[in-house]
């Protein structure tokens, strides 16, 4: 936890309370749009990793941080709930921005479940995409720069070049 703490406070973030609700938008058409509801540690690289596996990209984000891990599943629970009439599969749900009542059932939705929770307002915290995948890649490619060890002065047997050679011994 203290890398992520430490990644979140090099990116210029402040992070009271370690667990997070974000929410991926990911745009279907230009009137419609999937989101994703959920809760994380790290919330950008959990976007990244969403963007990644996502067939769509995902176009921005919002997040925030807030409290335990039992407060943030409380309030995902609450949002996914009072979305439910526009859940596709999973944590996903697909809402027409283009109709002002989807997006005010959608907002209303964010800070009633924060809200109810922790009894404070909600403030998002807003991602675009270059950004996530800039923070996610990052943290990619700072994992594969370890050092490697370097292997003890050993000889190595020839190994068999074809099945063959396999079977003969």
């Amino acid at each position: 936890m203290a890398k992520t703490v430490t990644a979140y406070a090099d990116a210029g973030y402040v992070i009271p309370d370690p667990y997070c609700i974000y929410v991926a938008f990911v745009p279907l058409s230009e009137t419609e749009k999937f989101i994703k509801v959920g809760m994380s540690l790290a919330p950008l690289e959990r976007l990244y990793a969403i963007h990644c596996s996502c067939p769509l990209p995902v176009e921005k984000a919002l997040w925030t941080c807030v409290g335990s891990k039992e407060q943030a599943r409380a309030i995902e629970i609450g949002i996914q709930e009072r979305l439910r009439r526009f859940r596709t599969r999973g944590e996903w749900f697909l809402i027409n921005v283009a109709t002002p009542d989807d997006l005010a059932t959608f907002e209303a939705a964010c800070h009633a479940g924060v809200k109810v929770v922790t009894n404070k307002l909600m403030k998002w915290r807003e991602a675009s995409a270059a950004h996530i995948i800039e923070i996610g890649s990052e943290r990619a490619w700072g994992s594969r720069r370890r050092k490697t060890k370097k292997r003890k002065n050993t000889q190595h047997q020839k190994k068999p070049h074809n099945i063959f050679e396999v079977a003969a011994k």
